[in-house]
């Protein structure tokens, strides 16, 4: 398995947040005609992770230009599953797509990782639109995230795919703005990833002259600080104390908290649960920004959480975060999405 390390925003008006799966039911159809894509013809032996890299890269690049382009690297024949509680063919994906561009004519793709294996592809992202269009706009501006699973053929056309995109996500963002007291913007979004002047590289250059490695450094001395109750404050010395923190108020979740309110969680979090753990799944670090897959672990064994006496359960809480760091090479923002399902099957009422 072969792992691309570009991370750039696209202003892709496709919602990328979608995969393709492989399944029998294409493995003996015929071969599309000849893909218009540069590299449209695999060299050499099919497949080549670098063919069905490409591929991908190119279908989703062509809607740069035109969002409708979207569509022609999809086989006529596609079959599509989890768009709706069946397998679904072009035409279908062809609606879907054009009403979410309808909706977010601005949509944006963040492409956090690609993963290939054969003649499969996995894309995991995160994405921002404006909700201008549509019967009954927000003009919100909505983040998504999710991932998609492919299957490429040796012309380069996507013949299967499974998507697996986080509805609730996107749903509960536009459910605040809907709401009477959500009215005018939460945040000022700087800099503004929808402004046209503003480049990939400039939003992805690191101004502070830290280098991956440094990064990565730090995100492992990080972890080392948060497992060892002696050295909590070196972990908490990695923010700027004027960070801002999103995420953490459930009522409006676009909305920067100080470090302070951070701070309070993890207290909150570590007088209930002992043996408090953090391990990292996966780390994508790109320019001066960060993006953390991790696991919160411990026993409940001490105060109440969330309302919930200690049980003496094992408890696993699984976070995403996005951090920016700032000119004096610590963290000045946080972006934190958490598996909410989870927390409420352990600590929500019946649970």
């Amino acid at each position: 398995m072969t792992v691309t390390d570009r991370r750039t925003i696209l202003k892709a008006g496709a919602m990328l947040p979608f995969l393709f799966a492989s399944t029998d039911e294409v493995l003996g159809q015929t071969a599309s005609p000849v893909s218009p894509f540069p590299y449209g013809q695999p060299i050499g032996q099919y497949p080549q992770p670098e063919f069905i890299r490409d591929a991908l890269r190119l279908h989703f690049g062509s809607a740069l230009q035109d969002k409708s382009k979207l569509f022609d690297g999809w086989d006529k024949d596609i079959v599509a599953y989890g768009m709706a509680p069946q397998p679904i063919g072009k035409d279908m994906l062809r609606a879907f797509y054009t009403a979410v561009f309808e909706e977010f004519p601005d949509f944006r793709l963040v492409d956090d990782v690609m993963l290939v294996a054969g003649d499969m592809g996995a894309h995991r992202y995160h994405a921002l639109g404006t909700h201008t269009g549509g019967k009954s706009p927000t003009h919100a501006k909505i983040m998504f995230r999710g991932q998609t699973i492919y299957r490429v053929n040796s012309a380069g056309y996507i013949v299967w795919r499974n998507s697996n995109h986080d509805h609730g996500f996107r749903e509960s963002q536009l459910d605040y703005f809907r709401q009477p007291s959500a009215a005018g913007p939460v945040r000022s979004w700087a800099p503004d990833p929808f402004a046209p002047s503003v480049s990939v590289v400039q939003l992805h250059t690191p101004a502070t002259g830290m280098t991956e490695h440094s990064i990565r450094d730090i995100f492992a001395q990080m972890q080392n600080a948060f497992n060892q109750p002696r050295k909590r404050s070196d972990f908490w010395r990695n923010f700027s104390p004027s960070a801002a923190i999103c995420g953490l108020n459930h009522d409006d979740p676009l909305k920067p908290m100080p470090l302070s309110a951070l701070v309070e969680r993890d207290q909150s979090l570590r007088a209930g649960l002992n043996r408090f753990k953090m391990w990292t799944e996966e780390l994508i670090v790109c320019g001066d920004h960060v993006a953390h897959l991790y696991r919160l672990e411990g026993k409940h064994s001490g105060g109440a959480i969330s309302g919930k006496p200690a049980d003496g359960r094992d408890i696993v809480l699984r976070e995403q975060a996005v951090y920016r760091f700032g000119s004096d090479n610590r963290i000045a923002e946080m972006w934190i999405n958490h598996d909410r399902r989870l927390f409420e099957q352990q600590f929500g009422k019946g649970s």
